[in-house]
């Protein structure tokens, strides 16, 4: 059975970072590029809403929304061309 003072400490451990990993490094390197490309729709679909806040105008949200979605194809593209020259499934 645990003791009171450990049934306190234990959750208050969790808190705070650890000064080493816990988990064994997969040595993976970043794909930097491949995120900045998954991200483009969202950054474009964000913007679309602040051009809509900023002019009120429902045309040119619409126009915005539309190029966002242009972005979504373009990068999807993007995404399933570089997976099949790596080697790498894509979505």
């Amino acid at each position: 059975m645990k003791r009171p003072r450990e049934t306190i400490i234990v959750p208050i451990v969790r808190w705070f970072h650890a000064f080493y990993p816990r988990v064994p490094s997969a040595r993976n390197v970043p794909d930097y590029a491949g995120g900045v490309i998954g991200e483009l729709f969202f950054w474009a679909f964000t913007a679309s809403l602040v051009v809509f806040a900023v002019t009120l105008d429902q045309r040119m949200y619409f126009w915005s929304l539309g190029a966002a979605f242009v972005i979504y194809a373009l990068s999807m593209f993007m995404i399933k061309r570089r997976g099949k020259r790596s080697g790498v499934a894509a979505l």
